[in-house]
C-alpha cells in the first residue's frame, strides 16, 4: 500500500511533519518494515518569498493585474517555460510557448535549482519589470518575510 507523508528529521529520526502524516503512519503496524523514497520538501519561507516578489510586481505596476499573471511572465522572461505547436487561424502550424511550471516535482526543481531561480528572478525582475535595484527589493522582500534578518534567497 502507498501512502505519501512529511516527515521531519529530528535527533529521534524520522518523525510525522503533520497530522496527515500522524494519520498515514496509523495505517501501518508497529514493527513493519517500511520502504520509500524521501525527498526534501521545498522551502516554505522561500515560496512564500516567491509569491510576495509576484504580489509585489502585481501591486507595482499595470502590466500584471494579478500575482499569478506576474508569475507566469516572469517564469518565461527568464526560460521556465513549454513550447508547442499550434495551428493559427491561417491554419499554418507555429511554435508557441507557455509558462512552465517551478513545481518540487517539476522537471528536475528541486529545492536548489529553485533557491537559484529565486535569485535569477530578482535580478530579472529589477532589470525588465520593474524600476529598482535588486538590493532594494531583496531588503523590501526580506523585511516583509524574514522580520529576524534572515535571507531566503
Amino acid at each position: 500500500m502507498a501512502v505519501e507523508a512529511i516527515f521531519r528529521r529530528t535527533l529521534r529520526g524520522l518523525e510525522p511533519a503533520n497530522d496527515d502524516a500522524v494519520e498515514a503512519l496509523k495505517l501501518w503496524k508497529l514493527g513493519a518494515t517500511i520502504r520509500g523514497v524521501f525527498k526534501v520538501a521545498r522551502s516554505q519561507e522561500r515560496l512564500n518569498w516567491w509569491w510576495k516578489l509576484c504580489e509585489l510586481i502585481a501591486d507595482n505596476s499595470d502590466t500584471w493585474p494579478t500575482k499569478e499573471a506576474a508569475s507566469d511572465s516572469l517564469k518565461m522572461g527568464i526560460g521556465i517555460f513549454e513550447v508547442f505547436i499550434e495551428k493559427n487561424e491561417r491554419g499554418n502550424w507555429e511554435e508557441k510557448r507557455k509558462p512552465g511550471s517551478i513545481a518540487f516535482n517539476a522537471k528536475d526543481m528541486t529545492e536548489d535549482k529553485f533557491r537559484a531561480f529565486c535569485i535569477k528572478a530578482q535580478n530579472y525582475v529589477c532589470t525588465d519589470m520593474l524600476p529598482c535595484e535588486s538590493e532594494d527589493l531583496a531588503r523590501v522582500l526580506e523585511e516583509y518575510l524574514n522580520p529576524n534578518g534572515r535571507r531566503v534567497a
